[in-house]
């Protein structure tokens, strides 16, 4: 027993002598019977005043129990809000708070379109896959909440069933494997596909356009992912979760780790560069960054309004949602409301924009530079994959050109060959012919030596008779003239007598 209640039974001890006393001494004035009724009074007082008390302290209890629980309601209401919301008055959007949350996933997921996940492979034939896209069920989509927030996002759609996936429809497929915790997760693209039967979810796939890993894979993975619509790149891939943008951070902090094992099976001689435009994405600019991945965060000097919506409309099916210059032209991203088309800025606002475009401003004065970023370019995973087919292809065509072309060059070298062998014969002979003809030559020049010799021997004989028939010559008609001379005029007569 407290003090309190001490005190109290004091009270009442006294009290009860007290009235005792009292009743003594007026007993004689009173008579017996308003002193019964007295000593009945005082009886009703002290129980309904012990009542009382004891309502007024249940009273005081269940006072400090509502108190107490109306400050644990308040304290659960401001959490309540804080984990839905998020803290209002941070204008940075906590993405572990569930509207937040809700409203990334929303994001992610807005150009997915369907998926049709833990897809279990039947069989391949020929140029055909069949797989079973009732081999997970789907779970019921909960109940909507008639005591709904009304401004909070949309419930998801339950996942599509293995019957709404129409035939000739175009599906990208995805090689599905477990991770760490157990959970089956996309892991290895596929390839382009059509869908060209589907018995009660059961579907034939015919392949349009398959990844270059598809031959390898398509009798391995025994589960796949169906999407209705290629998935897209963003800056968010690799964010750890809860990461918010910082000033050194512009999306966040990226899990090098994650990107690491990501792209560890990469070639050697790309591997680096590419680890280093998804770890770098985000963060501060170098100086030898090309302008076309730099952006910068520009603080606003006075008014500004900037032309954010295109002209042109188009939907999800018209593919695209900006035009060459940036602005929107996706309906479903353009500003409400008409003649709306411009965001206004105020002195001090804050914006990134691509540093093209963060330069016209800070050269005519309208904004100045806080910070360049290196923003990593984004890929258009549809079309690449479509260049990727194109190129192979042209790499196909070239490679059964060159195989033609050496072939043929295969069959002029073998003919090249045979003549050269039949000319080496030639050859063989000829060098045989040759050395026959050196040894009859050397035979010709011994002759020809000899016979020169022989005639220089001969030119010297008669060179030598001629000089002396010479003299004889000479000598004859010294004689003559001798004679001549001896005879006189008796031989002059006698010569002309023989001539008549």
């Amino acid at each position: 027993m407290d003090l309190f209640g001490i005190l109290f039974l004091v009270f009442l001890v006294v009290l009860f002598f007290t009235f005792i006393f009292c009743l003594v001494k007026s007993a004689k004035k009173l008579g017996w019977i308003h002193s019964i009724l007295v000593v009945f009074l005082f009886m009703e007082t002290v129980t309904f005043m012990m009542a009382t008390a004891g309502v007024l302290y249940r009273r005081v209890g269940w006072i400090k129990l509502h108190d107490s629980l109306v400050k644990k309601v308040e304290t659960a209401e401001k959490e309540t809000i804080e984990l839905t919301y998020g803290e209002l008055t941070n204008p940075v959007l906590d993405i572990t708070k569930l509207y937040p949350l809700q409203n990334a996933l929303g994001r992610l997921v807005l150009d997915r379109g369907r998926v049709w996940s833990s897809a279990s492979l039947v069989g391949t034939q020929n140029n055909a896959v069949q797989l079973n896209l009732n081999a997970a069920a789907p779970a019921a989509a909960p109940e909507a909440d008639a005591a709904a927030d009304p401004n909070a996002p949309a419930p998801a759609a339950p996942p599509p069933t293995g019957d709404s996936l129409k035939v000739d429809s175009v599906v990208f497929a995805f090689a599905e494997k477990a991770d760490e915790t157990g959970r089956f997760i996309p892991s290895a693209y596929l390839g382009e596909f059509t869908v060209t039967d589907n018995q009660a979810g059961v579907v034939s796939l015919t392949p349009i356009l398959v990844a270059p890993q598809y031959a390898t894979l398509v009798n391995q993975a025994t589960q796949w992912s169906l999407y209705e619509l290629m998935p897209l790149d963003s800056h968010d891939a690799f964010v750890e979760v809860g990461s918010v943008p910082s000033e050194d951070e512009l999306f966040g902090h990226v899990d090098s780790a994650r990107i690491d094992a990501q792209f560890a099976t990469l070639p050697e001689a790309e591997k680096a560069a590419v680890i280093q435009s998804y770890t770098r994405d985000g963060k501060a600019a170098e100086a030898n960054d090309p302008p076309e991945v730099v952006w910068e965060l520009v603080e606003f000097l006075k008014e500004y309004q900037l032309d954010v919506d295109g002209q042109q409309n188009s939907t999800i099916l018209d593919g695209g949602y900006f035009d060459d210059s940036g602005r929107s032209i996706d309906r479903r991203l353009k500003r409400a409301g008409e003649n709306n088309a411009f965001v206004k800025f105020a002195a001090g606002d804050q914006l990134v924009l691509l540093s093209k475009n963060a330069e016209d401003l800070t050269t005519n004065g309208t904004a100045k530079t806080i910070k360049r970023y290196y923003v990593r370019q984004l890929n258009d995973y549809d079309d690449a994959f479509r260049i990727i087919d194109r190129k192979n292809f042209e790499v196909g065509e070239r490679i059964a050109y060159f195989q033609r072309e050496s072939k043929v060059l295969e069959a002029a070298l073998a003919i090249s060959n045979a003549q050269r062998q039949v000319r080496q014969i030639e050859i063989e002979n000829l060098k045989k012919e040759r050395d026959q003809y050196a040894k009859e030559l050397e035979v010709v020049n011994s002759e020809v030596n000899r016979l020169t010799e022989k005639l220089q021997q001969t030119r010297s004989q008669l060179s030598e008779l001629f000089r002396t028939n010479q003299g004889l010559y000479e000598q004859i008609v010294a004689e003559s003239q001798r004679l001549k001379e001896v005879a006189g005029p008796g031989l002059a007569t006698l010569e002309e007598n023989k001539g008549k």
